[in-house]
């Protein structure tokens, strides 16, 4: 199912004490902070574009994420910014006035985001922040890229933007977890920790890369198991000797009733998954013998009732079968789905 791209407002500049002050970085930036709140329409309107850009080809390119958030930098957020940092032209040299964090869920997804930048921006710089920590520093990395609107971007609407630059965040799931609480925390090198904490900061970050490694390790073990089920199909004793779990039951929902659609889109394929589990189906063979004795049940049922919305998809399909086979485990929240199945069930039995 596709995604979509959410805006998000910058959180509140932090304040460094009472030496941030407004008052002398107006006096002292008056021309930066013209220039800045003139551009600011600007970068929120390329912000903007470039989420909805990743969001378009990444959805159109199947690369599973988990978010696509964008902002343009706050007036606050820019005088922190120049007050932490010596600047000559602020407003030429700052590259994230207009930022995009997009969030994938896997380590191995993070390449071919990449290169869905490149083909549709133009990548001005690259920066990977776990490459460019110093021996003295600790944490988990992330990659960004500095980027103006590729070629494809013409017309009227963005003359105002192309020669302007945005900064794409490209993270895993851990990787945004690990930074959203590294945020919090006050030591930016390992010379300010305790020694006591050190270790196990340096520790903590380890196990975070180790643990997306993991997961993007799962993640193919499971395409590989998708693969030796869809395979098993070309032998139906093989392929009904597979257990039951929420993989297969997909699989074989499609096999038992290959011309309706899987409707797994759609539906909360557990919730239909859940009362085959707990009438102890321990593979697809049983299941399918289960669901053979319910089938003529169910074809009266979608007779008597029509094939409507909920009992036009596979995998309701072989719920219903089995179910009108073993009324007794029918759970109520069912029943309040599919409200002529009890009336049914009734006069069947």
């Amino acid at each position: 199912m596709a995604r979509t791209a959410t805006f998000q407002p910058e959180k509140k500049a932090k304040s460094y004490g009472s030496d941030f002050d407004v008052e002398r970085l107006w006096k002292e930036n008056t021309d930066s902070i013209k220039r800045f709140l003139d551009r600011r329409p600007d970068y929120e309107k390329l912000c903007a574009e470039v989420a909805y850009i990743l969001n378009r080809e990444l959805n159109k390119a199947a690369i599973e994420f988990s978010t696509i958030a964008y902002r343009a930098k706050s007036l606050n957020s820019f005088l922190e910014k120049i007050q932490r940092k010596s600047y000559r032209d602020p407003v030429s040299e700052i590259t994230d006035f207009a930022g995009v964090r997009v969030v994938c869920l896997y380590v191995d997804d993070l390449e071919k985001l990449e290169r869905v930048i490149a083909e549709n921006f133009e990548i001005v710089e690259k920066i990977d922040k776990l490459r460019a920590r110093k021996t003295d520093q600790f944490g988990y990395g992330a990659v960004h890229f500095v980027v103006r609107l590729g070629e494809n971007a013409s017309g009227a609407r963005y003359d105002d933007l192309k020669n302007l630059v945005c900064e794409i965040q490209t993270r895993t799931v851990l990787q945004d977890a690990w930074a959203i609480i590294d945020h919090h925390l006050v030591y930016k090198n390992e010379s300010n920790i305790p020694t006591v904490l050190r270790s196990r900061l340096n520790h903590l970050a380890g196990d975070f890369q180790a643990a997306d490694e993991e997961f993007g390790e799962l993640r193919r073990e499971r395409e590989e198991y998708l693969r030796e089920v869809a395979d098993s199909e070309m032998d139906a004793a093989q392929f009904l000797e597979n257990e039951l779990n929420l993989d297969s039951f997909i699989r074989y929902a499609q096999w038992k009733f290959p011309g309706l659609p899987a409707g797994t889109a759609l539906l909360d394929v557990p919730f239909y998954l859940k009362p085959l589990a707990e009438m102890n189906l321990r593979d697809l063979g049983a299941l399918d013998a289960v669901v053979n004795r319910g089938l003529p049940a169910y074809e009266r049922y979608c007779e008597e009732n029509g094939r409507l919305f909920l009992t036009s998809y596979s995998i309701t399909s072989v719920t219903l079968c089995a179910l009108l086979e073993n009324p007794g485990f029918i759970p109520e929240h069912l029943k309040s789905v599919f409200p002529k199945l009890a009336e049914f069930i009734e006069k069947k039995f």
